[in-house]
């Protein structure tokens, strides 16, 4: 592949830096974006340089405009036009509607829509530009069969598969995303989630095998459906995708 340059939001930790790690893996140069972790997204950009693949740690707060344009502004300056997105940076916090803080409500819209699509306008300057783009939304299974207590997050994600859907094919930029399912991995799923997953049959997806089917959508050889489903099999060992 010719080397693209990648923006990844909440890139610094967790499935963002696996994803950057793999898009770097794959010949992109990757610009981690982060907003409070500064010292984990340099690390990671750090551990990427080591290895012999570029990248760099860029402040980006994806609710602030002029923070968005100029994280895309340094990227464009000191590593090259932004040619891939992968908007990761999201926010859930769970409870019953009739009860749900307009406070919260406003944080989760803003961090997983507003933040997404600041950035995607962002992006698609270039990629029109260069005829290429590729652009990823994280997001949920929730979108699709809701969960209690979490009727704002579940908006949120739909609005990200909405958007996808309407930018899937532009020429040579593809979008996509990705409805993930419960991941397993430290700090993203609770105790008492992972028996409850467990008692309905649900599998955890593992951290390695749900990156790897993701660089697998991104793939610029395949054709793929603008909304795609990562479930973990039942018995957790392995991301069984689907494509909706």
């Amino acid at each position: 592949m010719t080397r693209h340059v990648a923006v990844v939001t909440g890139g610094s930790r967790g499935l963002g830096r696996a994803c950057a790690v793999a898009l770097a893996e794959a010949g992109w140069t990757v610009a981690i974006g982060y907003r409070s972790s500064e010292t984990d997204a340099k690390e990671a950009a750090a551990a990427l340089e080591a290895a012999g693949m570029p990248g760099l740690a860029v402040y980006l707060d994806t609710t602030d405009d002029a923070s968005v344009q100029e994280a895309f502004r340094r990227v464009t300056d000191e590593v090259g036009s932004v040619t891939g997105l992968v908007n990761n940076a999201g926010f859930s916090q769970d409870g019953l509607l009739v009860k749900y803080s307009m406070d919260t409500y406003d944080r989760v819209m803003a961090t997983n829509v507003r933040g997404s699509f600041l950035c995607t306008q962002a992006a698609l300057r270039s990629m029109l530009r260069a005829k290429f783009g590729r652009i990823v939304n994280m997001s949920s299974a929730v979108a699709l069969h809701g969960n209690a207590g979490q009727t704002d997050y579940a908006a949120a994600n739909d609005v990200l598969d909405r958007l996808a859907l309407h930018l899937a094919e532009r020429g040579s930029m593809r979008a996509i995303s990705v409805a993930w399912g419960p991941w397993d991995s430290a700090g993203m799923v609770s105790p008492e989630l992972r028996r409850e997953y467990a008692r309905r049959g649900i599998g955890l997806i593992p951290l390695e095998a749900g990156v790897a089917s993701l660089m697998d959508e991104i793939d610029e050889s395949r054709a793929t459906a603008p909304r795609v489903v990562l479930m973990g099999a039942a018995d957790a060992r392995h991301a069984v995708p689907s494509s909706s």
